[in-house]
């Protein structure tokens, strides 16, 4: 996902919390360490469907 501000994020929709403790994909990190990777799940998907940027 690109932000307003030009810049891309990575997420991962995790709507069962028995499984809700993903890990960014080494292979990803490695190529792409600058990009932050987050975790969106049922607790806290509002903070990521109203955060602006």
């Amino acid at each position: 996902m690109q932000g307003m501000d030009g810049t891309f994020r990575v997420f991962e929709f995790k709507y069962n919390p028995k499984k809700s403790n993903a890990k960014c994909p080494l292979t990803f990190s490695a190529n792409y360490p600058e990009i932050p990777f987050s975790v969106v799940t049922r607790g806290n998907y509002t903070e990521f469907i109203t955060e602006e940027g």
